[in-house]
C-alpha cells in the first residue's frame, strides 16, 4: 500500500490526494445528506479548491505564473528540516491565508448569511481539507502557525525578538 502511495503522490498532501479524498468524503456526504449535484459539486469544490492559496503565494514571490515550478518549489520546502521550515514560513511571510481558521470562519459568515446549506457544505469540506492537511503535517511536523493567523503574528514578532536579543549577545 505504501508502495501505492508513493507511486501516486500521495504519501504527501498533494493536489490528487486532496481532490481523490475529497471527491470520496464528498460522494458519502451525497448518499446520506441526499445532495443534488450542484450541492454535491460545490461541497467537493471546498474540499480542495482552497490550496489556490499555495499557488498565489509562489506567484507573488517568484513572479512565475508556472504551476509546475510552483508545484517543484512546494515540494522542496517540504524536504526541509521542520524548524527549518517554521523559521523560513515566518520569515519569508509564508502564510496560506485560506487554511487559516480566521478566514475560514469569515467567509463560513459570509456565505451562511446568504445560504445556510452552503454554508454548512463549506464548513465541512473545509474542515475535511484541513484534517488531511493536519494528518499530513503530524507526519512531516506540525507547524501550529500555518492555521491561526493570530498564532502566526505572535510567532513572527517572537522571532524578531529573539534575533534582536540574539544579535545583542554577539
Amino acid at each position: 500500500m505504501e508502495k501505492l502511495l508513493i507511486r501516486y503522490g500521495m504519501n504527501k498532501m498533494l493536489p490528487f490526494p486532496h481532490i481523490f479524498f475529497g471527491f470520496i468524503f464528498s460522494f458519502i456526504l451525497k448518499i446520506f445528506l441526499k445532495l443534488n449535484l450542484y450541492n454535491f459539486l460545490f461541497l467537493f469544490f471546498c474540499t480542495w479548491v482552497f490550496d489556490v492559496d499555495h499557488y498565489f503565494f509562489y506567484v507573488l514571490k517568484k513572479k512565475d505564473l508556472n504551476f509546475f515550478h510552483a508545484y517543484d518549489y512546494f515540494i522542496k520546502k517540504k524536504n526541509l528540516r521542520l524548524e527549518e521550515r517554521r523559521r523560513l514560513m515566518l520569515l519569508n511571510n509564508r502564510i496560506f491565508i485560506f487554511h487559516t481558521l480566521e478566514i475560514i470562519f469569515l467567509i463560513f459568515i459570509l456565505i451562511f448569511v446568504f445560504s445556510k446549506l452552503h454554508g454548512f457544505l463549506f464548513l465541512l469540506g473545509n474542515i475535511f481539507h484541513l484534517f488531511l492537511d493536519v494528518i499530513e503535517s503530524f507526519k512531516d511536523g506540525f507547524i501550529k502557525e500555518r492555521y491561526s493567523l493570530i498564532l502566526f503574528f505572535i510567532s513572527k514578532k517572537n522571532l524578531k525578538i529573539k534575533k534582536v536579543k540574539t544579535k545583542l549577545r554577539d
